[in-house]
C-alpha cells in the first residue's frame, strides 16, 4: 500500500503523462516542448524532468499503460470460437474501438517512434511480446521453419492492420471504404489461421 508521498508522486507522474498526451493532441508530438508539458501539468521543469528526461519517455509511459489492454485483445485472437472472416472483422471492430478511444496515444507513439528510436524499440518489443503470447503458433505448427514464417505472417498482418487504422482513424482519411478495407483485412488475418 503506498503511503501519501508515493501517491503524490504517482498522482504527479499521471498528470504529466496526461498534460503531455493533451498537447501531442492538440499542437503535435513535434511542436511540443517539455516547458510546455510542465506548464499544462502545474509542476515545474525540475519536477518534470524528475519523472521524464524527455518527451520519448513520456509517451514510453503511456504505452507500457496501455500494453496489457493491446496484449489482451490479441490474446482474444488465439481464443475465438472460430477464424473465419465474419468472426475476425468483429474481432477487427474492437481493435477499432480501442484506435478511437486512445486516438491521442497512438498518434503521439506513431509521431514519437518516427524520430525517436527509445519509443520505436518499444513499440518493436511490444509487437515481440504480441507474437509471444499466440501460443496457438507453437501448439498448431510443428515445423519449427514454419513456425517462424506464421510469425512473419503475424507480423507483417499486425503492421498492415495497424498502418490501415492510422490512415482511417487516426489521419481521418476517408479516401478509403472502412467497411471493405475491415472486410480484406478480415480475409486476411483468416488467411493466417487457415494456411
Amino acid at each position: 500500500m503506498m503511503n501519501q508521498r508515493q501517491r503524490d508522486k504517482a498522482d504527479t507522474r499521471q498528470r504529466i503523462i496526461d498534460a503531455g498526451l493533451e498537447l501531442f493532441r492538440a499542437h503535435g508530438y513535434d511542436n511540443t516542448s517539455m516547458s510546455q508539458i510542465a506548464q499544462a501539468a502545474a509542476t515545474s521543469r525540475a519536477n518534470l524532468y524528475l519523472h521524464f528526461s524527455s518527451k520519448p519517455l513520456v509517451v514510453k509511459a503511456r504505452m507500457s499503460q496501455l500494453q496489457p489492454q493491446v496484449i489482451k485483445h490479441f490474446r482474444k485472437l488465439q481464443d475465438l470460437p472460430d477464424h473465419a472472416p465474419a468472426t475476425l472483422r468483429l474481432w477487427l471492430l474492437e481493435d477499432r474501438q480501442i484506435y478511437r478511444e486512445h486516438r491521442a496515444e497512438f498518434q503521439a507513439i506513431t509521431a514519437a517512434f518516427a524520430t525517436d528510436d527509445e519509443v520505436y524499440r518499444e513499440w518493436t518489443g511490444m509487437h515481440a511480446r504480441i507474437i509471444a503470447e499466440q501460443r496457438w503458433i507453437e501448439e498448431t505448427v510443428p515445423d519449427p521453419g514454419e513456425r517462424e514464417v506464421r510469425k512473419a505472417q503475424f507480423t507483417t498482418l499486425l503492421l498492415t492492420t495497424e498502418r490501415t487504422f492510422d490512415i482511417i482513424y487516426l489521419r481521418g482519411d476517408d479516401a478509403f471504404d472502412e467497411d471493405t478495407l475491415l472486410t480484406a483485412l478480415a480475409r486476411q488475418w483468416a488467411a493466417l489461421f487457415a494456411a
